[in-house]
C-alpha cells in the first residue's frame, strides 16, 4: 500500500478484510446484540482500490474493484432484502459512541486460558522499532503455541514462534 510517496509491506489485504468483517460482527454482536441478528448476515467484505486502475485481481475470495462507482454496482449485485435505514441510524451512532478499544480488557474478556495456565506463564505485548506488534511469552513453547492459538482464534494473522536468542525460556511471535 502506499503511504505518502512510499510503499508500505501488506500481508493480505483480502485477510485484513475478512478479520475486520470478523471484529466488526463481534463488536455488533457485543454492543447491538439484537440488532446483530439481523444484520449479520448482510455484512461481508469488499476490497476497494481508489485511484489504482493498474490493481487486477482475478479468483479473488471476495469482489475487488476500483472506485466507489464499482463499489456500488458490486453492492447492487446481491440478491436478497437489505439493512434497513432505521438499523443502519442504529449502527451509525453507536459506532459514533464507541469508546476506544482497551486491548488488555478485550484480551481479558475474550481468553479461554484458565487461572492455573495463567499462573504458569507469563504474557507481554508490544511494538518494534519498526512498528511491529509481538506477543513475548516466559515459559514453554507449549505455552507459547497456546497464546498464538489464542490470537488466531481473535482473527490475527501471526508469524512463526520463535525462541529468544539470549533467554531461552522466552518464545515470540508477530501479528497483525
Amino acid at each position: 500500500m502506499k503511504q505518502g510517496n512510499k510503499w508500505a509491506e501488506v500481508q493480505s489485504p483480502t485477510n485484513q478484510n475478512e478479520r475486520h468483517v470478523k471484529l466488526f460482527k463481534k463488536w455488533l454482536e457485543e454492543n447491538l446484540p439484537d440488532l446483530h441478528e439481523r444484520v449479520k448476515d448482510h455484512i461481508y467484505p469488499i476490497v476497494i482500490f481508489k485511484r489504482a486502475k493498474w490493481v487486477k485481481a482475478k479468483d479473488c475470495s471476495m469482489p475487488v474493484v476500483i472506485g466507489g462507482m464499482e463499489a456500488v454496482g458490486e453492492i447492487r449485485k446481491v440478491k436478497g432484502e437489505n439493512i434497513c435505514e432505521e438499523d443502519i441510524n442504529l449502527i451509525i451512532e453507536a459506532v459514533k459512541n464507541a469508546k476506544p478499544l482497551d486491548h488488555e480488557e478485550w484480551k481479558r474478556k475474550h481468553s479461554k486460558r484458565k487461572e492455573e495456565d495463567e499462573k504458569r506463564y507469563q504474557v507481554t505485548t508490544g511494538k518494534t522499532s519498526s512498528g511491529k506488534m509481538y506477543v513475548r511469552i516466559l515459559g514453554t513453547k507449549e505455552d507459547a503455541q497456546k497464546v498464538a492459538e489464542e490470537y488466531k482464534n481473535q482473527n490475527y494473522t501471526i508469524s512463526e514462534i520463535r525462541q529468544d536468542k539470549k533467554d531461552k525460556n522466552v518464545w515470540f511471535f508477530y501479528y497483525s
